[in-house]
């Protein structure tokens, strides 16, 4: 029965892409899936449709990397809350991601093309931070894209088509480094990949580090731009850039490497084995029982990554080690989202590491798609959309306290709010709201969830909605 399904996926390649692009597209809706960092993308794509911008929260100081806002600020031409829209063009870059990461299987390993692809679109934790308004799609788009077109360099071609192709490539750069500052890390992995196709006479030297510097300065302008606004900003408002992060990171070196390691295998394997990615150690705990598992799944991994760059000078393989130690350095729990950028590379990784199971591999990469299917659809169906729906509903009562708020501007305060509640008021305020009442911020506003008594710290009722109560 498995060998059947196989044969029909291998001799159908488009109808199992077709297939999961559907399944991708089943999961747009009106609905916003909200989270602490998709709040500040979308108020920065706002605050860069009005042209007022780009602002997060209110703020200057942005905290996140500008390219994927800008991306998304056209949507918000059409409304406050185009959340349709956005959710289309989330579809839009993971197929067209699956696309790419097809096209560079089928350069690299072409048994493992259809399995690399599929996997990719139909992972837990990726189709977690699909459906929410953030970076990791769009990223992962540009930057499987960017890894395909600049595999293209190399070999026989006039100097004018190659100064073109190499200028498409410096701006796809910018745009990854744009939406993600880790994106730099492609121009010392680019060095080494060309220095080989070099070394192997599939291009001369001079182009070769011509294509270098273009490509590090592509990727680097974007990062270098960022950081020197953020900074100056933070130095101006007394505030902190995302920069002081590695700076606070770098005053225990060994300690911090040894947490950004542990956290690196714990999310090695979270990203990858089929129903792991909601199992973690606590940063920097070794002897968590999870460990147990990740440990040797990243030691498979490192393998695969060995075997991979012996048979193939691939610039994805070349990316992975430096991408890891940028990430290894940031050393902080994100919920493995730093980690699925690497995703294709990984489950690569994976593939090379089963050489020596032959066509079995394939037995495997079917079972960890139908489990994949299974795991992923039923967080879907069973939490996530039952929570986008729940909370989609209140978007009245947020904004009927909003206009009274707004009547009369004061500090807000969410006290026993669900996180997405909070959230909501943050983006319709277009300001922070702070989470609890520490007696420094009165007069304020308070709110709460509806039936709870404030009273007898002093605050009036004022109005309620939904599910909502407004104090004062």
């Amino acid at each position: 029965m498995i060998a059947r399904f196989v044969a029909q996926c291998q001799a159908r390649p488009k109808a199992v892409l077709a297939a999961c692009a559907l399944l991708l597209a089943l999961q747009i809706g009106p609905w916003w899936y909200s989270s602490v960092d998709s709040t500040a993308y979308l108020s920065m794509a706002r605050s860069l449709a009005r042209g007022t911008g780009p602002t997060n929260l209110g703020s200057p100081l942005l905290w996140y990397s500008p390219g994927y806002p800008l991306l998304l600020s056209p949507l918000f031409m059409t409304s406050e809350r185009p959340f349709v829209l956005i959710a289309v063009f989330q579809w839009l870059l993971a197929v067209g991601l699956m696309l790419g990461v097809y096209r560079w299987g089928k350069r690299v390993e072409p048994r493992a093309a259809l399995w690399l692809a599929a996997l990719t679109v139909v992972n837990h934790g990726f189709c977690i931070h699909f459906r929410r308004p953030l970076s990791e799609a769009a990223f992962m788009c540009v930057l499987v894209w960017s890894i395909n077109l600049l595999g293209t360099l190399t070999g026989t071609m006039r100097t004018p088509r190659f100064a073109f192709r190499l200028a498409g490539c410096a701006v796809l750069l910018a745009l990854v480094s744009a939406i993600r500052p880790v994106g730099i890390m492609l121009a010392p992995a680019f060095a080494l990949w060309a220095l080989r196709e070099a070394r192997e006479c599939r291009w001369g030297w001079l182009r070769a580090i011509a294509a270098t510097l273009v490509v590090a300065a592509g990727a680097a302008a974007p990062v270098a731009l960022f950081v020197h606004h953020e900074r100056a900003l933070a130095a101006q408002l007394g505030g902190r850039s995302y920069a002081d992060n590695f700076h606070d990171a770098a005053r225990s070196p060994l300690e911090s490497y040894s947490r950004g390691l542990q956290l690196c295998i714990s999310d090695i394997g979270r990203v990858c084995i089929p129903g792991f990615f909601k199992t973690h150690a606590a940063p920097g705990d070794w002897t968590d029982p999870n460990m147990v598992i990740h440990v040797p799944f990243f030691v498979l991994v490192c393998l695969g990554w060995w075997r991979w760059r012996g048979c193939a000078n691939d610039l994805y393989a070349w990316y992975v080690p430096f991408y890891l130690l940028l990430i290894a350095a940031h050393a902080m729990d994100t919920g493995a989202r730093l980690l699925l950028p690497l995703l294709p590379a990984l489950l690569a990784c994976a593939w090379f590491a089963l050489q020596g199971t032959g066509e079995r591999r394939r037995y495997v990469a079917a079972a960890c798609l139908v489990v994949q299917l299974i795991v992923a659809g039923g967080y879907w169906l069973g939490v996530d959309l039952p929570r986008a729906r729940r909370f989609g509903r209140q978007w009245p009562a947020v904004d009927n306290l909003v206009a009274r708020i707004t009547a009369d501007p004061r500090p807000v305060v969410a006290m026993n709010l669900p996180g997405e509640l909070e959230r909501m008021l943050e983006l319709a305020l277009d300001h922070p709201v702070l989470r609890d009442d520490d007696g420094t911020n009165r007069p304020c506003w308070i709110v709460t969830a509806r039936g709870s008594d404030l009273s007898a710290d002093g605050f009036v009722p004022r109005h309620t909605a939904g599910e909502l109560a407004l104090w004062r």
